[in-house]
């Protein structure tokens, strides 16, 4: 039939799930995926209430690794009633709570890090997650602007679909098949934010149908759906935006860590996505700043520069880490705000 133009299922009609399916087995899930394991709604937010609103309950608590993309908590919260708790990946009992914490939410690439969970973290995760009868939930929206493959002390990425895959105790497949849901959209990867386009790999049927439901609030118009459908269609195409995208990523990164370097400013090195973390606290020892917000308002006053403050992504405490978006620019505006950036830092370093 004519989805395109007409009523048509709304979690996506057959042209695009059968393509969604197809395409995400290939190049992110790397693993058997059928277009019945895939829900299509107007963006990974509107996939991340649905999901949540299905796998919890009011009040109920998920736990995200610290530092994390502060958007979670209204994309949780605000519809779904549920709580963002910070939590250290090394210590996932201390954050856990019998009878409120319901789930796990990975970023894998990971925002602000820029970092990617080698195979034996998400191992570690998922046998936490068992063990607690929790589900796991992975945003990988970045997962195919890796720009560091194959590099020597760089963990591949690795997507939680394939610890199911690789997973040789049926007891353990079957409850991944039940517990371990991915999600993936076009806002990162292919720079579509306006586009609206997300969607989740599930093999819980229950899970499937909750979230298909949902779908009607919030569903992928059918031009939109045949637009991503001819996308990534495009074998020959994406492989080649893919391909330039992820060595553009890189050279503006290095733009950025050659000058943090050059400013002896600490950050963790990223291999993914399109931020760096860096670590201005030294400008707290002056008199001038007490917070990292002092600085980050400070920077907008005197520079004209918008960096987002590690408090508003559950940071460090008492310390001024910073993100930087290095991908939003050309390489030359890039380095006009970097020139400012180091402008500030030698002012006010003291």
């Amino acid at each position: 039939g004519d989805w395109t133009s007409c009523y048509g299922p709304m979690a996506g009609g057959p042209q695009l799930t059968e393509t969604v399916a197809k395409f995400m087995s290939s190049k992110i899930l790397k693993c058997d995926v059928s277009p019945s394991n895939i829900v299509c709604m107007t963006g990974v937010a509107a996939i991340l209430n649905a999901l949540f609103a299905a796998l919890c309950d009011e009040g109920d608590e998920v736990l995200v690794p610290a530092p994390f993309y502060a958007a979670f908590i209204p994309d949780l919260g605000n519809l779904a009633g549920v709580r963002c708790i910070p939590c250290d990946l090394s210590n996932l009992e201390k954050s856990f709570t019998k009878g409120r914490t319901s789930a796990i939410l990975l970023t894998n690439p990971h925002n602000p890090l820029g970092t990617v969970l080698s195979r034996s973290q998400l191992e570690e995760i998922s046998d936490f997650c068992q063990r607690k009868n929790i589900h796991l939930v992975s945003d990988e929206i970045y997962a195919l602007s890796h720009f560091r493959k194959n590099s020597s002390n760089v963990d591949d990425f690795v997507s939680l679909a394939q610890i199911r895959r690789d997973r040789k105790q049926k007891s353990d497949e079957c409850w991944m098949n039940e517990h371990h849901h991915v999600i993936w959209g076009l806002s990162k990867d292919f720079g579509m934010s306006g586009l609206r386009f997300g969607c989740l790999y599930s093999r819980n049927s229950t899970v499937l149908e909750a979230t298909r439901s949902l779908a009607n609030f919030c569903c992928v118009p059918g031009v939109c759906q045949q637009l991503v459908a001819d996308l990534l269609n495009d074998t020959e195409f994406c492989d080649t935006f893919l391909k330039i995208n992820a060595a553009r990523l890189r050279a503006s990164c290095e733009l950025v860590e050659a000058r943090l370097h050059a400013l002896h400013i600490p950050f963790v090195m990223p291999t993914a996505g399109m931020f760096i973390w860096f670590d201005l606290s030294q400008l707290l020892l002056s008199t001038t700043f007490s917070s990292d917000i002092d600085i980050y308002n400070a920077l907008i006053a005197e520079q004209s520069i918008v960096l987002t403050p590690g408090s508003s992504q559950h940071g460090p405490p008492g310390t001024a880490w910073f993100r930087i978006c290095y991908a939003y620019v050309q390489p030359d505006i890039l380095t006009v705000a970097l020139d400012r950036l180091t402008a500030f830092i030698k002012m006010h370093r003291g």
